[in-house]
């Protein structure tokens, strides 16, 4: 399970090191690698590989639906695929982030790795202050989340 944040460094070719606890974690996936794609936010989600393998699956599922509910749509496909790559930790622990995609999560030296459970987020530094400013601003959500989940 992944849980924290940390914020490391990206170099100038593009490499994260993985934080040691994710890198343990890391260490039971075949390969030890993770599957980097966007998200609905500002960041980067990275998935261990047997857990985008569930999450292949359950699209090629739905793709293959023939109920009109379930079934998605080749737009989403086409942009879940092209914008997906899978990074192996080198010997230091670190992955190569794709240039494209450390674009689009506007990643220029720094990074805020961010635990959710079975994934982790990367962040550049200014979104994810701006996203955990938002989140305060949330604090009814929040509240009712946490008393949905007994807390």
């Amino acid at each position: 399970m992944f849980t924290g944040h940390v914020q490391h460094t990206i170099d100038e070719k593009g490499r994260l090191s993985i934080p040691a606890k994710f890198r343990e974690v890391l260490s039971n996936t075949p390969g030890q690698s993770v599957v980097i794609t966007t998200a609905g936010h500002p960041c980067l989600v990275a998935y261990p590989r047997h857990e985008w393998d569930l999450i292949r699956q359950r699209a090629r599922d739905l793709a293959l639906a023939e109920d009109a509910h379930n079934h998605i749509d080749e737009d989403f496909l086409r942009r879940f695929y092209a914008e997906a790559s899978e990074c192996t930790l080198d010997r230091q622990g670190r992955i190569l982030i794709p240039p494209t995609l450390r674009e689009q999560a506007q990643l220029n030296g720094e990074a805020i790795v961010v635990g959710i459970d079975y994934k982790f987020e990367i962040w550049s530094p200014s979104a994810w202050r701006e996203q955990h400013q938002a989140a305060r601003g949330a604090t009814d959500v929040i509240r009712k989340t946490r008393l949905r989940l007994g807390m």
